[in-house]
């Protein structure tokens, strides 16, 4: 027969082997929600409907198993290692019996879904690799990019476009801060005082937890840059002393407000001669599927950027549209703009495209217009600084553009001759 003590010591291993099931469990789970993410970053880069069709499994497996098996198997594990530890009345022989039956079930339940699962897992790692053969061939090398931040959700938001979209295609990501709600002897950076040096630090070690979550293979690409005093002379600083091939800020979106970006936003685009890409807070993590090139026509060279732009387009196989918007029917209609039209894609390297014409009073809400009718989801322009579309960027103008999208904005600068 069977002594007490020996009971309590097979209920102790029960308890000890029940902890370990309860860790399994919590690691499946972690699985479940890395699976996710995988599905999450190869939907966008599979168009054609009977592709996405053949993912409805693995979604299906992901749900089942995180909403309902794990978190079931979970409560009961939870329970059980509670009737372990507790205390009971009676018999222990009996005891032991009603908690060895229950220990036996799990063992097997357990013993199943690690089966299962490990199935699974192959499928998985496949559609990863998968994932990172798409997104290595994706678009254009990018050797650069700064996200300016001030760690807002809108912020944030352009944060995660730019990983989601160009993570995979650039060499070395600059996640950029400026610490300007202080006074600092001789407007410099070197001497932070103690607490703005810690408000930093804590901010960006807070924020490369976040991006750590959701984009951990590009962690590596990230560093940090903390500077102390004004953004747009910061900024400028930063890009004197380094080549940059893009900047992706956020914007807070209509009615919202932002310490950083808004006006800020709008003065970048007119201070600086790099691409700025801006995102506004409510942009979905889906690459371009219509592009609008909202034209001019007094381009005369290519700026830097639009081998960035075709090569996004070719990759995501989005429409791009080059709209024109002007006031007078008369000017659509002469040879001399259309001459001028084929001038302007030529040097844009758009010579396969048609040029778009829209009779509005004004520009913007020309652009506004066209963006409804055709559902464009990614508008990118060229500001000349003293040309037609420059008024667009003025911060009064540009504020009420980039404010009132709902859609990512790619401004370029038409090179200095």
């Amino acid at each position: 027969m069977t002594n007490t003590q020996d009971l309590q010591d097979k209920m102790e291993d029960q308890l000890h082997e029940t902890s370990i099931w309860t860790s399994d469990v919590d690691f499946w789970i972690d699985e479940m929600n890395a699976y996710q993410r995988i599905l999450d970053r190869i939907v966008p880069r599979l168009q054609r409907p009977e592709k996405l069709k053949s993912l409805d499994h693995l979604q299906n497996i992901v749900l089942y198993y995180k909403n309902e098996i794990l978190l079931d198997l979970k409560s009961k594990l939870f329970h059980h290692h509670g009737d372990l530890k507790g205390t009971y009345n009676g018999d222990i022989a009996s005891h032991f019996t009603q908690i060895n039956e229950m220990h036996v079930q799990l063992s097997e339940q357990m013993v199943d879904i690690e089966k299962r699962l490990r199935s699974y897992k192959q499928e998985f790692l496949d559609l990863q690799s998968l994932v990172k053969d798409l997104e290595s061939t994706a678009i254009q090398h990018i050797d650069h990019i700064i996200l300016p931040t001030d760690f807002s959700p809108n912020a944030e938001r352009a944060v995660d476009y730019a990983l989601s979209i160009l993570g995979n295609a650039v060499d070395r990501i600059t996640l950029f801060y400026v610490h300007s709600d202080i006074e600092l002897e001789n407007d410099g950076f070197d001497s932070p005082d103690r607490e703005a040096f810690q408000s930093a630090k804590a901010l960006i070690h807070t924020e490369i937890e976040r991006i750590e979550k959701g984009f951990p293979d590009l962690l590596p690409k990230i560093r940090t840059e903390v500077r102390y005093g004004e953004f747009g002379t910061r900024l400028a600083e930063m890009l004197d002393s380094v080549a940059v091939d893009m900047i992706v800020m956020g914007t807070r979106g209509a009615g919202g407000s932002s310490a950083l970006f808004g006006s800020i936003t709008s003065k970048t685009i007119q201070a600086v001669h790099t691409p700025v890409l801006v995102i506004p807070e409510e942009t979905p993590l889906l690459p371009p599927k219509r592009i609008m090139f909202a034209a001019d026509l007094e381009t005369s060279s290519r700026p830097a950027g639009m081998d960035l732009l075709r090569s996004l387009a070719e990759q995501y196989d989005a429409e791009m549209r080059v709209v024109h918007v002007d006031k007078e029917q008369s000017s659509i209609d002469s040879i001399h703009e259309r001459f001028s039209a084929t001038e302007s894609l030529e040097s844009l390297g758009l010579v396969d495209q048609e040029v778009h014409y829209m009779l509005a009073d004004k520009v913007l809400s020309g652009i506004n217009d066209y963006v409804k009718e055709y559902m464009v989801d990614m508008v990118c322009t060229i500001t000349h600084h003293q040309g037609f579309l420059s008024k667009l960027f003025r911060p009064s103008t540009t504020e009420r553009m980039v404010l009132h999208s709902h859609i990512p904005i790619l401004v370029l600068h038409e090179s200095e001759m």
